[in-house]
């Protein structure tokens, strides 16, 4: 796969990603959650966080896509609203920007969160709550494996 595919692929997959919503167990249980947490790290990594290298077949050089930022609010109605600001770069020159949105329903029970899209088809992923720290376990690049994103309440 070229840049110019990957890219194109990448930047079509976050432009259906716009907006992210979840909903609680219960009213009372989800709205002690409420809040805006904000990334804290993403794959064990400090912004910008890389989360996808692959070599580019054409040029030798490698792309990466780099997680700058993830915003996660948690809203009392049991729904949820996710930003996250990705960078693709080959071999180190950045060559596309793109925001990561999503938003649908959680469910919050002793701690251990879980989340249906319902902007993104088929998009479900878990995660837990503790000490105003929420883990995601999520693959925001569509490509390898799921990352873990730590991140702490504003």
């Amino acid at each position: 796969m070229n840049v110019h595919t990957l890219h194109r692929s990448f930047v079509a997959a976050l432009a259906c990603a716009a907006l992210v919503a979840c909903g609680g167990d219960s009213p009372t249980e989800a709205s002690t959650h409420v809040g805006t947490y904000i990334m804290q790290t993403a794959a064990g990594q400090p912004a910008p966080a890389l989360i996808e290298s692959i070599p580019d077949p054409e040029s030798g050089k490698t792309i990466e896509v780099r997680v700058t930022g993830d915003t996660l609010e948690l809203h009392a109605d049991g729904t949820y609203r996710q930003r996250a600001r990705l960078e693709v770069r080959l071999g180190g020159q950045v060559v596309g920007q793109s925001i990561w949105s999503d938003h649908g329903d959680f469910t919050v029970t002793n701690g251990a969160l879980h989340f249906d899209s319902n902007y993104l088809q088929n998009v479900a992923f878990d995660g837990a709550l503790a000490s105003g720290v929420v883990t995601l376990t999520q693959n925001l690049a569509l490509e390898g494996p799921d990352d873990v994103y730590v991140l702490k309440r504003r």
